[in-house]
């Protein structure tokens, strides 16, 4: 990136080969343009950017790292026009694999989900409705277990069950 420079680390992380690297810091520390520079230094060497799987935590770091790419891509486009290479790598990086842990998983099960037995229509669960399920199946194991104890077994229970906040 235009002015950026690297420290000793982001450096060895950009230019490691031969295994995978993991990009882990704290926020405002430079992963993003880390990434970005270790993709862009691949690309230079000769690879296509949608051969890559970029894994984020969010949504937000996923944009924000392919607008990242894809402004960099812009600005060494500009600089070296007739590169065949790099300006076929701004039509690749929308069907790059950048994206979240949940959506490159989904991915996964739906473009493998006959060999898997799973329905081609199979849906994620929504976070509150699964929040809802997973408490109702709670307290029916509870009831279960409650109405099957001994009166002794009753006491130490509902010391327990007090104890960790259930009841």
């Amino acid at each position: 990136m235009a002015g950026f420079e690297l420290t000793a680390a982001q450096a060895e992380a950009v230019m490691t080969r031969g295994c995978p690297v993991l990009v882990s810091a704290a926020a405002g520390s430079g992963k993003t343009r880390v990434l970005t520079e270790r993709l862009l230094a691949r690309i230079q060497e000769g690879e296509d950017i949608d051969r890559f799987l970029v894994i984020t935590f969010t949504r937000a770091a996923a944009a924000e790292l392919r607008g990242r790419i894809l402004e960099e891509l812009d600005r060494r486009v500009a600089e070296t026009p007739n590169d065949a290479h790099l300006r076929r790598q701004t039509a690749l990086l929308y069907r790059a694999q950048i994206g979240t842990i949940d959506s490159f998983c989904l991915s996964l099960l739906r473009e493998h989900a006959s060999a898997l037995a799973l329905s081609p229509g199979f849906s994620v669960l929504e976070t509150q409705r699964g929040e809802a399920m997973r408490a109702r199946a709670l307290d029916e194991v509870l009831d279960d277990l409650w109405v099957n104890l001994s009166a002794s077994d009753s006491r130490v229970a509902a010391s327990v069950l007090d104890t960790v906040g259930i009841i």
